[in-house]
Order: C-alpha cells, then structure tokens, then sequence
C-alpha cells in the first residue's frame, strides 16, 4: 500500500533518541539508485493517519529525498505490540546503543505493567538481557552514560559500575579505564578495593559486647583485626580472642588476631605510668613493625582490602587521649602506617573512622 509522507507520523514509535544523519544520508543514496525494496511498517491511527512502526530512518531518507510517499504494510497493532515491534525491528537493524534500549525496554514496562520475564518472551531475549539493561539505563550517571555511549567504557563493565554509589560512580569508571581493565571479573575485583577505602579502630573499654557488636556493625565492618599483643582479657572474658573467634563469626563479622602488632608489656606499662613520652613510644613502636615483627603491612593492608572492611581492635576506648584517657591507643599509629600503604600510585586505605 502506497502512503503519502504527510498520513505517516514518524515520531510516535521512534524509539532512538538520536538521529544518525550520516546513515540518513546512506539510506537515501540506496532509495535514489534502487528504489524502495522493503516496506515500511505502519498501524491505523483514530486520525485517519498512519504511525511508523518501522522504517523511521527510510521516511527521513523519502523526505530527505523529497519522496511524496513510501510502500507500507499495515497492521493493526495495540499499543503494547506496536512498541515491542518498533524495537524488535531497530535491535534487528542498525545496533542501539544498550543504554538507548534500556530506557525504551523500562517505557514499556511501566506503561504496560509488564512483567520483564513477559517482555523478555516477547522479544525473544534472555530475563536477565532484559534486566541488566534497564538497570543499566536507570542506575547510571549521566558522566558514565556518556562514556558507554562514547565507547569508552564497555557495556560489560557499566554493569559493575553501576552497583557504586551514584557520585563515585564516574571516579570508578575512569580508574576502570585507566587501569585498562575489559572483562567483568577483574572490574569486580577492583569495585571491591575502590569501595573499601576506610580503615576503622576501635576499643572495648567502657562497651558491653552487644553495644560493641552494634558499633560494628553499623560502620559496616566485616573483619576485626585484634592488634593486642596478648588475647586475654581477664577483667572482660567476652572480649578474649578465643571468645571473639567464636561469636563474631555469628554476627556476620571474620576475626583475625595478629599479636605481632600489639606493645609488649615492658614498654607498654612505662608508658601508662609515664615513664616513657609519646615520643619515645612512638619511635619504638616504629622500631618494633619495621624491625622486629614477623609482619609485612603492605601485604596486611592488600590482604585486608581483599578480605573486607577492616577495624583494628585494641583496649583503649579512644585512640587518642581524651579527659578520661590519658595516653594514645598503638592502634592510633598502626592505623596511620597502614593508611601511607599504596598501590600504583594510590593509598590503599585513604580514609579512617574511629568507632
């Protein structure tokens, strides 16, 4: 059936929000030299006109041509088949980019109430082709959508990106692309050490084992690093190692003890009952990791961005001296020795909190 261009609406199903003028311009050179092969694909409308339901860049191409009318098949299409059709046909045709489809697939799934298993049948695609996407084309930000669209960063990795929080999203997708990272694997891998960037401290003195656990828990904590040079605890038995070995585990949290970190009692006491200034603590205790513990900290602080977010746990409320505290936590120093660690040029651990 041949219709005139001024009975066809050609936005109603055009599911590309950009025009591709150069593909425009091919398509009219194949029109002038060949003619039309295939029609295009149009539904009635209440009007006494026709919506395109395929051949959008073809009526560009007629009109670009100054073409009174093009050959069309007419279907008598609702409003759910003819937007399944109208993409069905573009993904056929020239690639959309998976962002684009994405928005168009979550149009239909809201105007229509559908299912993404229904729309998945309908298409004749995979549920999860469906879901990641609309995930895909919802979750990230515009900056990262712009380097998907760009081919900067592959569709494959916009998935991991866009499980970051939305405004660490483009600092992550530059660190992929620099790192030159292409496979999802090892972008996984680096999401893990990107979001675990805060190393925790925090002391039991003064805290019940529950209101502890509670601590931890809200500041996301998944392994707690005893840095006391001894597991006792003789005046709270819930916060002795073997203790902690057993019941943090149940809370979801690892447990690590690593005595080689902790202050020996010969200098640990002197420096309590201020026979030995902070100074001096401190220059010892450099002393103690640089030359005598049987630990290398960065390869500590790359087992622990692997493993989880960390805490180093020690006795001292604070880690600082405060009214009630006179002295410094070791953990204090130990959390800035693991916090100066890098990695190609980057600390490992740029942030702190102090539970």
């Amino acid at each position: 059936m041949e219709i005139r261009l001024e009975s066809l609406n050609n936005s109603a199903y055009d599911v590309r929000e950009e025009v591709d003028d150069d593909h425009v311009e091919e398509i009219a050179e194949s029109l002038e030299a060949d003619g039309q092969w295939n029609p295009i694909i149009v539904r009635p409308d209440e009007n006494g006109s026709y919506d395109v339901i395929a051949g959008h860049t073809r009526y560009r191409a007629a009109e670009r041509l100054g073409w009174d009318s093009l050959e069309a098949t007419v279907k008598d299409l609702d409003d759910t088949d003819a937007e399944e059709l109208a993409l069905k046909t573009n993904l056929k045709r020239e690639p959309m980019s998976k962002i684009a489809e994405g928005k168009v697939i979550n149009d239909i799934l809201d105007e229509h109430d559908m299912t993404q298993q229904e729309l998945a049948e309908q298409l004749g695609k995979s549920k999860k082709w469906v879901s990641d996407r609309v995930k895909v084309a919802l979750d990230l930000e515009p900056e990262v959508k712009g380097l998907v669209e760009e081919g900067e960063l592959s569709y494959t990795l916009a998935r991991v990106v866009r499980q970051v929080e939305a405004d660490r999203q483009l600092e992550f997708a530059k660190r992929l692309i620099e790192q030159s990272v292409t496979n999802e694997t090892k972008a996984t891998q680096v999401r893990r050490r990107f979001e675990n960037d805060t190393i925790h401290t925090v002391g039991y003195e003064g805290r019940e084992f529950g209101e502890f656990v509670e601590l931890l828990d809200e500041a996301g904590v998944e392994i707690l690093v005893d840095v006391r040079a001894s597991g006792d605890s003789t005046y709270k038995p819930a916060f002795g190692a073997d203790m902690l070995a057993q019941r943090l585990p149940e809370h979801g949290i690892d447990y690590r003890h690593e005595p080689e970190l902790g202050v020996h009692r010969m200098i640990r006491n002197p420096y309590k009952d201020g026979a030995v200034g902070h100074d001096c603590f401190e220059s010892w205790y450099d002393w103690w990791l640089d030359t005598e513990a049987d630990i290398d900290l960065t390869e500590l602080a790359d087992e622990l961005v692997e493993t989880g977010t960390p805490a180093l746990m020690c006795i001292e409320h604070s880690p600082e001296p405060t009214d009630d505290q006179e002295i410094y936590c070791h953990r204090h120093h130990l959390a800035e020795r693991l916090r100066s660690v890098e990695d190609d040029g980057r600390r490992v651990f740029p942030n702190r909190s102090d539970l």
